[in-house]
């Protein structure tokens, strides 16, 4: 383990070349040269992604970040806005900073502050661009914020295995759902079936099931196993299909990477049993 003493100062105020608009909501920090000279002097195989520990000098638990690139070697370390914010850490502190490998993460489960983010039209894609890119590290109990079109949309992190901080970059990631903090749950099926049938134009289930009651945990569990041979739509709501079209069947693609921040960036989509991120 190598230890830093950095200064603190918001990411707004890097001077360097690279564009860190795309970062100001991320967990990813802009560190001196010299570190990456140390840790490659001190670790002949140092392992990628980078992550830091950061020490606050007043608060129990330790923040983690991933690092976005190098600056000149001023003793500073560029945080977003964001993490100051949450974290309560002042500008110009210094602080101690470690390296650090979380084991890399098998389970993860989000919940959303507001259902918007389900119901947009790709929520899948836009969770992959974002966390992918911008969170290579999570932890138990923050708050993370994704972006879509200028939009903020912020994610409660309720549980991570196999450790209460895990790496979430390049790994088999299995995502769960909780329902938001805005979620109503309809009356009825039937008013649920209604409201969705529209736009997928799937077919009213039999008149047995119309008064049965939708339920946000049941609905993310049945979705749960989707394996192509199980995963029959036989009694499934419309609900339910609306939400297997956006977060299930994720393939792999690419995108280029000096693409639109939100929507272009290069990602790696979820894949496999249940919801995951690949």
């Amino acid at each position: 383990m190598v230890v830093f003493k950095l200064k603190v100062k918001p990411l707004l105020y890097y001077s360097g070349k690279i564009n860190t608009s795309r970062i100001i909501n991320s967990n990813k920090v802009i560190v001196p040269l010299n570190v990456l000279k140390e840790l490659s002097e001190n670790f002949e195989n140092m392992t990628f992604p980078i992550i830091l520990k950061i020490k606050h000098p007043e608060q129990f638990e330790d923040i983690h970040v991933g690092i976005e690139d190098f600056g000149p070697n001023n003793g500073t370390i560029y945080i977003p806005e964001r993490i100051l914010q949450n974290e309560w850490i002042s500008h110009d502190i210094e602080i101690t900073v470690t390296n650090c490998s979380p084991p890399k993460g098998s389970f993860i489960k989000l919940k959303p502050h507001k259902t918007k983010f389900i119901e947009l039209d790709n929520p899948k894609k836009i969770l992959e661009t974002n966390f992918i890119n911008k969170y290579p590290v999570v932890r138990k109990g923050e708050t993370i914020c994704v972006t879509h079109n200028k939009e903020k949309f912020y994610i409660d992190i309720l549980d991570c295995k196999p450790s209460n901080v895990i790496l979430s970059s390049d790994v088999d990631l299995e995502v769960d759902f909780e329902e938001p903090f805005d979620y109503v749950e309809p009356k009825s099926y039937s008013d649920f079936e209604s409201k969705f049938d529209s736009e997928f134009g799937e077919k009213k289930q039999d008149s047995k099931h119309k008064s049965k009651k939708s339920n946000f945990a049941t609905i993310f569990s049945d979705m749960s196993d989707l394996d192509k041979t199980k995963n029959s739509n036989t009694g499934a709501s419309s609900f339910t299909q609306f939400l297997r079209k956006r977060f299930d069947g994720f393939s792999q693609q690419n995108k280029d990477s000096d693409e639109s921040e939100d929507e272009k960036e290069v990602f790696i989509p979820f894949s496999g049993t249940g919801h995951k991120l690949g």
